[in-house]
């Protein structure tokens, strides 16, 4: 859809959802963009009397829905791979501030980045998507580029928790299975994180890979108790908004039915 029509008024009132993602085929123009948004935002309030999250995936190069798949002509940062290699966490902060900006005039007020995983492995699924392989390096790039988007008024969402960088497999295609054990996944992918929660993270997205050396099981890290409850929440202290990845990917999908996820 484009617009906020009679069937998103019904299905909202019905499903007062706290929060909506957007994909290319929802923008057309600017003004569109703005008067869609704008019409939700009413629409919750309406429902529910409390803001609905608006978000979008914007991380900086292709992985950016409104800058490279769509019509509405916005500055395109460069992958995170790219502003990482500069070794100067100052352009992250800008990446964020450019992007928070856009976002934020079209009627956004979240953003589904930055990604805080570790591209540590040869051929890394996050290889373009991550600033580097390593804690001390990629942390001060992912708060920089949280505090960009959050003072321009954008929610900034950490992802993937606990790490999805060292494997070259892809949760979109099936099981992914993270072989770090738990001593290398606290020296390295928990502290980007943990850094990311001193620092005043409001959200962090769970992605759906097995972590069996932290979690005991395959259970996929976004529907484990051990990760989600005993770790991010209690060991990492991290009180705010917990948000899986997509559950329609094949990591879940191809495993559990909609009602068991």
């Amino acid at each position: 859809t484009t617009v906020v029509g009679n069937t998103t008024k019904q299905t909202y009132a019905k499903y007062p959802v706290s929060g909506l993602i957007y994909e290319k085929n929802n923008f057309k123009t600017v003004e569109q963009t703005q008067a869609m948004l704008t019409a939700m935002k009413e629409l919750s309030i309406e429902n529910v009397a409390l803001p609905i999250f608006l978000g979008v995936q914007e991380e900086g190069g292709k992985a950016s829905v409104i800058a490279s798949k769509t019509p509405i002509d916005v500055d395109n940062i460069d992958n995170m791979s790219e502003i990482g290699a500069t070794g100067d966490n100052t352009k992250a902060y800008e990446a964020g501030q450019t992007i928070g900006k856009y976002l934020n005039e079209l009627g956004f007020n979240m953003d589904f980045a930055p990604v805080a995983d570790l591209a540590n492995v040869e051929g890394s699924i996050m290889k373009k998507r991550a600033y580097g392989a390593d804690a001390a390096t990629v942390s001060p790039f992912v708060t920089s580029m949280m505090m960009g988007l959050q003072e321009q008024g954008i929610t900034a969402c950490l992802k993937h928790f606990p790490g999805i960088g060292s494997t070259t497999a892809d949760t979109h295609e099936g099981l992914v299975s993270i072989e770090r054990t738990a001593e290398e996944m606290r020296a390295e992918e928990l502290k980007v994180f943990q850094t990311g929660i001193d620092a005043g993270a409001q959200m962090i997205m769970v992605g759906h890979a097995d972590v069996e050396a932290l979690s005991g099981d395959k259970t996929p890290a976004s529907m484990s108790q051990v990760i989600v409850t005993d770790i991010l929440r209690n060991e990492l202290g991290f009180q705010g908004v917990i948000i899986t990845d997509a559950m329609n990917l094949s990591a879940i999908s191809e495993y559990y039915s909609a009602e068991q996820a």
